[in-house]
């Protein structure tokens, strides 16, 4: 597991190091084997954070912060075409009373 991996590099005495029937080779390549098995797991964490803050944790829709972006991204796609657009936000009152 990852973090069993990452022990063995970063405890003393727990990593066979060169010169004790090991390559460097073999060392470079676990050393390669757990940064990259770190990358990934932050970019699997980035997703999921980025997913926290986009959708609204009751209902699981998007939340204000990804109408903005996506009102922004919507904004900036269709000034070079000097479209007309319009939106309509319907607020609702009492919303919790419904839900």
């Amino acid at each position: 597991s990852l973090p069993l991996l990452a022990a063995l590099l970063l405890l003393p005495g727990l990593i066979v190091s060169p010169g004790q029937g090991v390559s460097t080779v073999v060392v470079t390549l676990v050393t390669l084997a757990v940064g990259y098995a770190f990358s990934l797991r932050m970019q699997d964490d980035r997703v999921h954070l980025e997913e926290l803050a986009s959708l609204d944790a009751l209902t699981g829709l998007p939340n204000r912060r990804m109408l903005e972006r996506a009102l922004t991204h919507q904004i900036d796609r269709r000034q070079p075409h000097e479209r007309l657009n319009s939106l309509i936000i319907l607020d609702l009152d009492h919303f919790k009373e419904v839900n």
